[in-house]
């Protein structure tokens, strides 16, 4: 154990201004990296933070439709959205399960569309049972960039990559547990 003792007392350590100046340059670099990760992660995110969703709960007195789940849109955004749903995530006998509520449409003059231009609102609504308040409802819609996002309606939150792998949700609206939306583009 001579030979490490003699290897220890050999090398020049430095002085303390010597070690702060090492650990200061070190944090900047890594404070750097996050910062850059975290601008990388808004600039993603711009177009979806625009779409706003809100539900609204509306409490009837018996009968099968005792809770009245409306959503409202708002694209705060200078391009369309193209598409939004609102969907449900459920697992049924341990198997995940999608199930499309209902489509975010605006009224045009004569019709619906499921597009969302610059500053228009949109609004659907679901009469549910009882004790639905449980259920994870969320929004499913497509950006300007044409990414595909899913935000849970009570958090705000986006769904993790993980959760959207889970009820097949990755790839977006051509998954096969999305009813209602043809697969491969077809």
């Amino acid at each position: 154990m001579e030979w490490f003792s003699t290897w220890w007392d050999g090398q020049a350590w430095g002085t303390v201004p010597d070690w702060f100046a090492a650990v200061g340059t070190v944090s900047a670099f890594f404070l750097g990296l996050g910062i850059l990760a975290n601008d990388r992660v808004k600039a993603t995110r711009k177009h979806a933070d625009e779409f706003a969703t809100w539900p609204e709960w509306e409490k009837r007195e018996g009968g099968p439709d005792a809770n009245v789940l409306s959503v409202r849109a708002y694209n705060a955004g200078t391009a369309p959205v193209p598409k939004a749903d609102v969907i449900c995530l459920l697992e049924i006998d341990g198997k995940p399960v999608v199930r499309t509520f209902f489509h975010l449409q605006t009224k045009t003059q004569h019709s619906y569309s499921p597009v969302l231009a610059s500053g228009m609102t949109a609004y659907g609504s679901i009469n549910l049972v009882p004790n639905s308040r449980n259920l994870q409802i969320c929004v499913m819609f497509i950006d300007a960039s044409n990414s595909v996002w899913v935000r849970d309606l009570a958090s705000g939150k986006y769904l993790s990559s993980k959760r959207r792998k889970k009820f097949g949700l990755d790839q977006g609206f051509n998954s096969s547990l999305y009813p209602g939306v043809p697969r491969n583009g077809s």
